[in-house]
């Protein structure tokens, strides 16, 4: 019998962070209740600049859910990065793609997921925007080792890795159970469902593709999370929460 699966709308975001908010207990609480969270202060009030040396505005900064050591970052126009631990530099991985004269979208990197079971494979989106009048549809670039190569996939959809919004969170998501599944929120079209580990998407047309606009700029559809514990089952994930 074919499984269902559920895809749930939050009303409020906080809500799920809320249910997520791990194990602590307080010296002398009782019952079920959450202890309350006490007011802290310490070094986490204290920022300091980050030495960059790459381009774009940072969109997003990636850790790997079980290497804690293995960190990218994506900018909106400057590639992706990989921070390299021994010696606090971040290396550019997207600079030897050999993007060509007519290839400039792809500079623009919309979202980056890292499959949970295996720290060597990077999925990363790109495209450069989806409200110009001539958009260019997205690209799925996958590397099987920490984005030293790549190979790359055209996809049905537009990305808008430069548009309004683009730090808002990553779109691409993978299933950690099992990771030949991934969903992709688009600004237009709806959410988009692979079953090959990105290599072809088909439209998820179950779920509303309701494009969120304002000032000319399209938002859509913008996560999928995954509501599972669990990594590397071989069993597909079937409560998924969209926002």
């Amino acid at each position: 019998m074919k499984k269902k699966y559920n895809l749930v709308i939050p009303a409020l975001v906080a809500g799920i962070l809320a249910g997520c908010s791990g194990g602590n207990t307080t010296p002398g609480a009782t019952g079920s209740q959450a202890p309350a969270l006490a007011a802290t202060t310490g070094s986490a009030t204290s920022w300091t600049a980050v030495k960059w040396g790459g381009g774009g505005y940072v969109t997003g900064v990636i850790y790997h859910p079980v290497n804690s050591s293995l960190l990218y970052a994506r900018t909106d126009v400057g590639g992706a990065y990989r921070w390299n631990s021994t010696n606090s530099t971040w290396t550019p991985i997207t600079d030897g793609l050999g993007w060509g004269p007519n290839e400039g979208q792809f500079h623009g990197v919309e979202s980056l997921a890292l499959d949970p079971n295996n720290d060597q494979l990077v999925y990363m989106v790109t495209g450069d925007t989806a409200t110009s009048t001539s958009v260019h549809n997205g690209r799925i670039y996958i590397s099987s080792d920490r984005g030293t190569t790549w190979t790359h996939y055209d996809l049905p959809f537009a990305v808008g890795g430069n548009d309004d919004g683009r730090g808002y969170g990553e779109r691409l998501s993978i299933d950690p159970q099992l990771p030949s599944i991934m969903y992709y929120a688009t600004r237009k079209d709806g959410l988009w469902k692979s079953t090959d580990s990105g290599h072809t998407w088909a439209q998820v047309t179950s779920f509303s593709s309701t494009r969120i606009a304002t000032g000319g700029q399209v938002y859509g559809t913008e996560q999928v999370v995954f509501d599972t514990p669990n990594r590397g089952t071989g069993e597909q994930t079937w409560i998924l929460w969209a926002t």
